[in-house]
């Protein structure tokens, strides 16, 4: 079985190998200036993890877009098992019903980890007692940052829905040893 990243890689090259006919095939409507937003299910293997994302996009042109999301993932080799956070990237795709793109990002976001909170003079638990025996409290137990660029494909059901896949390489500020390649499968939705 193929990684996920070589299938996104085929269906790209396939889709700009397509017939004429296809590639030709523009939209109904102009992109120029729509408002997008999307939901989606994203993971990553080594650690495994399954999350999902929520965001916006503006089509700056018909060539360009910005997007701005949260994301959550859920892993069981992380602490307290959830990664939150922010992605910020830009897109250059093709204003076809198949679409391939590519793109560049950034992303922050944090894990929370559980610790004693026996003497730090707060009723962390509200039970009308402060700092007793076992007393704990989440705190932020790393911070990541990371860019990345990024590859896909949407095709356009209709004129105001997608469907896209994407892997982006995460370029990750605790260094090389903790970068990783990232998947998702979003439905793209119109908000105008």
């Amino acid at each position: 079985m193929y990684p996920i990243s070589k299938v996104l890689i085929r269906a790209v090259v396939f889709s700009l190998l397509a017939t004429p006919e296809i590639l030709a095939e523009e939209f109904f409507w102009s992109m120029e200036e729509s408002n997008f937003g999307y939901l989606g299910m994203t993971g990553r293997v080594d650690p495994d993890s399954i999350g999902g994302e929520i965001g916006g996009v503006i089509q700056g042109s018909e060539y360009l877009s910005g997007r701005l999301s949260i994301a959550l993932l859920y892993s069981e080799n992380i602490d307290e098992n959830f990664f939150t956070g922010a992605n910020l990237g830009f897109r250059i795709s093709l204003p076809y019903r198949i679409s391939p793109f590519i793109g560049i990002g950034v992303f922050g976001g944090y894990t929370k980890e559980t610790i004693s909170a026996e003497d730090d003079h707060i009723d962390n638990n509200d039970d009308g007692i402060v700092d007793e025996q076992g007393e704990e409290k989440k705190a932020i137990d790393e911070i990541l940052f990371s860019i990345y660029p990024e590859f896909g494909i949407t095709v356009w059901i209709t004129e105001s829905f997608g469907i896209s896949g994407n892997a982006s390489y995460q370029i990750a500020s605790a260094g090389r040893d903790h970068d990783y390649w990232y998947y998702g499968g979003f439905m793209t939705f119109a908000v105008d």
